[in-house]
């Protein structure tokens, strides 16, 4: 596909292609889950331009990352290009892997962030900084061209693409649906901060009321060994510890608690995360699934594992003991002041406590089998956690109205300082 030797191949010049035109046409359908306080689907787009591959621009991008340096490079060094940046902490991660999750985080942030669709489809620069940069930049209309590179640096493998043409503040995703003046757009912006803010004050829902509080039973027609019962405990022992960490009860690492959580979401049970975490369980390995094995119907997996010598010990107790294990992670951790999830935390061994409380984790699959001289248990986690640069959680106090908790739909259950999605 391109000439030369940069250390790119052909095989992964094909990963970046494909995954960043899967992510475009699913927008496109009108398929995207729109997150944060909005909700529903991103809308379709008329004119979504498909990719194709530039040689060049990936020449620019390997020159780039094989600075191993971990933040966007000036305008200068890229004229007439975007940028999208990605790392993760480990030394020489394989590269197909980090190739494809890197595309799928970015493409992440419109369900966990959200976006005003509303704005004429249009980003302003606080956008910038809401989280959805990178998403924006995949699903560009007119960035049409695509150059990607890789490298194993020191301390991370660092992932870059670069994009032309160029994006710029004050133009659209994709074609918006009606003409718009800024002072139209003023307007309708001052418009809808005012009503959110009547809605908080009187409790009501941000968005239609749900009929019904959701059920949270965790039930699956799998013939695999797992019960319900065993699910259910998986289920209620990881939202009891979300609730205990929402309500800013939970003891950390430096003898004081964990900050309290604003809207931390309750989980719901996944059959597709518990087929993918049996799966590989069933091996008998008492090691971290390969990232091939975290890639299931919803994208990369989040996965914590456990293991007991007892090869005999019942579902129900290693459910209890594995969840409870997880979770002692905190006892020698302590999130920064801005909660956010470091390199330091990477290494330390508070991923399995972190990905239990994930805020933008909704939902979780696990699997527990008896192996020749142990009982190994996980779980697969939707969407996955521990990204480094990311927020664990977002502090504040906890929902007291179901306006609190931001999102089309839910409901605060205030006693458990949970917020529920609608079922």
């Amino acid at each position: 596909m391109c000439p030369g030797e940069n250390g790119m191949t052909d095989e992964l010049r094909n990963i970046f292609l494909n995954v960043h035109n899967q992510k475009r046409s699913f927008l496109a359908l009108g398929k995207a889950k729109n997150g944060g306080a909005y909700g529903g689907y991103a809308p379709k787009a008329k004119k979504m331009l498909k990719m194709i591959y530039d040689c060049d621009i990936e020449e620019n991008t390997m020159q780039f990352v094989k600075k191993c340096v971990a933040r966007h490079s000036p305008g200068k060094d890229r004229p007439g290009l975007g940028q999208n940046l990605w790392e993760l902490p480990v030394h020489k991660w394989d590269w197909k892997n980090a190739s494809a999750w890197a595309v799928d985080d970015w493409f992440a942030e419109l369900e966990q962030h959200g976006f005003y669709f509303e704005n004429n489809n249009t980003i302003l620069t606080m956008e910038n900084f809401a989280g959805v940069g990178h998403w924006t930049q995949v699903v560009w209309q007119n960035s049409y061209k695509l150059g990607c590179g890789i490298w194993a640096c020191p301390d991370m493998t660092l992932v870059a693409c670069e994009y032309g043409p160029v994006v710029d503040e004050g133009l659209c995703v994709h074609p918006p649906k009606v003409s718009i003046t800024p002072e139209q757009l003023q307007k309708q912006l001052e418009e809808a901060n005012a009503e959110f803010a009547k809605e908080k004050q009187e409790g009501l829902n941000v968005g239609p009321p749900p009929t019904e509080a959701p059920k949270f039973d965790a039930h699956c027609s799998l013939d695999n060994g797992m019960t319900d019962e065993v699910r259910q405990k998986f289920l209620d022992k990881h939202n009891e510890y979300r609730s205990l960490v929402a309500k800013g009860e939970a003891k950390n690492g430096l003898g004081g608690f964990t900050p309290k959580a604003a809207r931390m979401p309750k989980l719901s049970y996944d059959c597709d995360a518990e087929v993918n975490a049996m799966s590989w369980i069933k091996n008998c390995k008492y090691e971290a699934a390969p990232w091939d094995d975290l890639y299931g119907a919803n994208g990369l997996y989040g996965e914590n594992i456990w293991m007991s010598p007892d090869n005999k010990m019942d579902k129900i107790s290693a459910a209890d003991a594995s969840i409870s294990s997880w979770f002692s992670a905190l006892e020698k951790f302590s999130a920064g002041q801005d909660n956010t999830f470091t390199r330091a935390d990477y290494f330390s061994g508070a991923g399995n406590y972190t990905q239990i409380v994930w805020q933008s984790t909704l939902k979780l699959g696990c699997g527990a089998v008896s192996c020749d001289s142990m009982t190994l248990v996980a779980c697969h986690y939707t969407w996955a956690g521990n990204f480094v640069g990311g927020k664990i959680y977002e502090t504040g106090e906890p929902c007291k109205t179901n306006a609190d908790c931001m999102c089309t739909g839910c409901t605060c259950l205030v006693d458990e300082a949970l917020c529920a999605e609608p079922s």
